[in-house]
């Protein structure tokens, strides 16, 4: 499961776990899928976030969404921070 990979930082595994397809957040609670989003901006595991984004577990059409608040979205404004690791992944 994913959370058990991001849990300890293995970010190397999630990535493993959400490329074997289908709904890597199936069966979480909401809760849980912000934690991991909060987890993987504020350590910087941008390619678990392209993995997800890849997937298709991430909607990048911000309009499809009804609010920002529990996306990933709204993990980037508040944990990202402003060291050039963190921008460049922006650009």
């Amino acid at each position: 499961m994913l959370q058990d990979a991001i849990r300890p930082k293995d970010f190397e595994k999630a990535i493993e776990i959400i490329n074997t397809g289908g709904n890597p957040f199936e069966g979480m609670q909401e809760y849980h899928v912000t934690g991991i989003y909060d987890t993987i901006i504020r350590e910087k595991a941008f390619g678990v976030v392209d993995a997800l984004i890849e997937n298709g577990a991430i909607e990048m059409d911000i309009h499809e969404y009804d609010s920002l608040n529990k996306t990933i979205f709204m993990s980037i404004l508040k944990n990202l921070g402003t060291d050039d690791v963190s921008i460049s992944y922006l650009n």
